[in-house]
């Protein structure tokens, strides 16, 4: 019994930290193809509406001057193709990580 309980434990820790890694490499590549799509079509305005007050703020402001709506300091990096490329590639490993032990814990191999 408790080697059952301790399987679903493991299962469901792996799960997670997986759907976790997931989102965030989700969350990088969505964020990269906004971005490209931006540079393409010509849209390389310094400005962005704020989206509590509408007001035209910058992209790389952290609070809006109006509002004081909290961007933080990652609003940039998500606004940066390559803050996006270098997310996808730190997620990489640990998705490959998390992963194989997944795979390790259901004893399925890799032929």
């Amino acid at each position: 019994m408790e080697d059952k309980v301790k399987f679903i434990v493991e299962v469901t820790m792996f799960g997670a930290i997986l759907i976790m890694v997931l989102t965030f490499m989700f969350a990088g590549f969505v964020g990269l193809v906004s971005n490209i799509k931006q540079k393409v079509r010509g849209n390389n305005s310094e400005m962005q509406e704020c989206n509590s007050c509408g007001h035209q703020i910058s992209k790389f402001s952290r609070t809006c001057p109006y509002c004081g709506r909290d961007y933080g300091s990652m609003n940039s990096v998500y606004n940066s193709i390559i803050g996006c490329i270098l997310l996808i590639i730190v997620m990489i490993p640990f998705a490959l990580i998390t992963g194989l032990a997944l795979l390790e814990t259901f004893d399925i191999t890799l032929e």
